[in-house]
């Protein structure tokens, strides 16, 4: 059996967007290890000033991409960046037009 994050980077990097009017598209993991993360979350439980992040068991299969969910889901985050059209498109609420 695959792992889940063999099974992750297979499907991100065969899901790419085909070219579009926007041109060049990035695409950022988003993973996060369970050490990472947990540092992370334990920094933030200590109030310290930027940390955000979630417990893993919040996190799996969102930014911990090798872990299955409560429900058996698997997932993976990524950010995703259109640079021609953040060029034109600063206001709030701008990026709805993407998903039209």
């Amino acid at each position: 059996m695959p792992s889940l994050h063999g099974v992750w980077t297979r499907v991100m990097a065969s899901s790419r967007a085909r070219p579009t009017s926007w041109g060049r598209i990035v695409i950022r993991s988003a993973y996060r290890s369970c050490e990472v993360n947990a540092f992370c979350n334990d920094m933030q439980r200590q109030k310290k000033p930027g940390y955000t992040c979630a417990s893993n068991k919040q996190n799996y299969a969102a930014h911990i991409w090798v872990r299955l969910d409560a429900n058996g889901y698997m997932g993976a985050m990524a950010c995703v960046a259109v640079p021609r059209f953040w060029k034109s498109n600063h206001s709030e609420g701008d990026c709805r037009i993407l998903a039209r």
